[in-house]
């Protein structure tokens, strides 16, 4: 069992991962690889456009629909590191679902 006392929440397992595996697979999706220090550096980019152009703040609930892709945990990642509630939302879901579950969820 890997037991790690700095490891205390996604983002630190994150870069845990990127310190001791950066050049070794994270992710793998219709034959295109992306590393953990490719993952990290695109989440991060993704973070700093939500803080600092859309001015997402610690807290905000911050809406995503895609299908299960690289850039899936990409946007996950970047939300957790912008300090963003993640809230899923599903593609195949009609108007009216999504329409009633951005309203319940309070997403930006």
């Amino acid at each position: 069992m890997f037991i790690n006392s700095s490891i205390n929440n996604l983002i630190d397992l994150l870069k845990y991962a990127v310190v001791n595996y950066s050049n070794r697979n994270a992710f793998c999706c219709h034959g295109t690889n992306m590393s953990y220090k490719d993952f990290y550096n695109n989440a991060n980019y993704l973070a700093c456009y939500l803080k600092y152009e859309l001015k997402i703040k610690k807290g905000d609930r911050v809406a995503i629909m895609m299908p299960n892709l690289l850039q899936y945990p990409v946007a996950i990642f970047g939300i957790l590191l912008a300090g963003g509630v993640i809230v899923n939302l599903n593609p195949m879901d009609k108007a009216p679902a999504l329409k009633r579950e951005l309203e319940k969820s309070g997403a930006k």
